[in-house]
């Protein structure tokens, strides 16, 4: 993190650290789900904290990982995961159904769900749960959103913020809503593309005119890394969500998750990639023949994230607007917005 960038967030872990002043730091935590996320976390706390794990999932395949790690226990048993820990996250697929049924087992312990899809207030309306959402790879992206929804307490709050402390990470409060902070700024800047390229727009020339702006990646390699399958469900769960959004049915991203072409873990979407490096080959999917200008380019993709970022705001989901630029940074690896522009979107 460089210096100039820490000034950003170094509020983020000020306020986490007042507010978690008197919490205590779990002595074992419950992760259910060893998928790629539970993994990561486990490995987190183990790691970065010496917390001892109970790691479930009801496929033991899951587990080869963790085996050499002394301070993780595994088990298929959910009851066992859960019965002696202090904190329980949970981290299954996203299905309403399912987490609302395992969250519902976890009595007396505090309990936050890794959703990234889901408002905390769908999965339960107990005192003890509230939301910590991971950004993936756990190892490399500093960011936790710890989400209050409306039932949530303060006592909870404080002990997941103790938790994220406790691993290194920075923790973003903030209050529920569906997509939090990052997923919702991000998602209308993926489906702004998605219409873009179904209008026609060649995604390579975007691609480079967005790197060239200072970000990581463009979009189409953005989906293609996070998966067409998520960002196509994605979207929908966000059109679902805000009577704002809306997305084509027929757009390109839902042709490539329609064909399979999921990005670099099926070897192919906007672009092809190696079997085994996930190298870049070069495109896949039809270019389009429209290179708008770079200032028309940007405009129109980043539009729909400020407005995004003056919802947040006035909706009280984040308190100020360098919340949202640290958060973009920690959490999407992304550059600052210029303060004057984040700012006018609190007016």
């Amino acid at each position: 993190m460089s210096e100039n960038s820490s000034e950003l967030y170094s509020g983020l872990i000020s306020k986490a650290e007042k507010i978690s002043a008197n919490a205590d730091v779990p002595k074992t935590v419950a992760v259910l789900g060893a998928g790629a996320m539970g993994m990561g976390i486990a490995f987190a706390l183990t790691k970065k904290a010496s917390i001892n794990v109970n790691l479930y999932d009801i496929d033991v395949g899951q587990f080869k990982s963790a085996e050499d790690i002394p301070l993780i226990k595994t088990t298929t048993d959910l009851s066992e995961a859960i019965e002696s820990s202090d904190l329980v996250i949970e981290a299954v697929p996203e299905v309403l159904s399912l987490k609302r049924e395992i969250v519902s087992k976890c009595v007396d312990q505090f309990v936050a769900t890794n959703t990234s899809t889901f408002k905390v207030e769908d999965i339960s309306s107990r005192s003890n749960f509230g939301g910590m959402h991971f950004f993936n790879p756990v190892s490399k992206m500093p960011l936790v959103e710890v989400v209050s929804g409306p039932y949530t307490s303060e006592e909870t709050i404080a002990v997941l913020c103790k938790t994220s402390l406790a691993i290194g990470k920075v923790p973003l409060i903030c209050n529920d809503c569906s997509g939090f902070v990052v997923n919702r700024m991000l998602m209308p800047y993926l489906i702004e593309f998605d219409k873009m390229v179904s209008e026609g727009h060649n995604f390579v020339h975007v691609d480079d005119i967005m790197r060239d702006h200072g970000w990581p990646m463009g979009p189409a390699e953005l989906c293609d890394l996070v998966g067409l399958d998520v960002v196509y469900h994605g979207s929908k769960s966000m059109e679902k969500a805000y009577d704002h959004i809306s997305v084509a049915e027929e757009s390109m991203c839902h042709k490539l998750y329609k064909d399979n072409a999921l990005g670099r873990k099926a070897h192919g979407g906007f672009y092809r990639y190696g079997p085994i490096s996930y190298d870049r080959y070069g495109p896949l999917a039809k270019e389009g023949d429209i290179r708008d200008s770079p200032t028309l380019i940007k405009e129109r993709l980043i539009s729909p994230m400020l407005s995004e970022a003056a919802r947040l705001l006035e909706e009280g989901i984040v308190e100020e607007p360098q919340d949202i630029n640290s958060a973009l940074m920690l959490g999407a690896g992304l550059p600052p917005f210029k303060e004057d522009l984040l700012q006018s979107t609190g007016k």
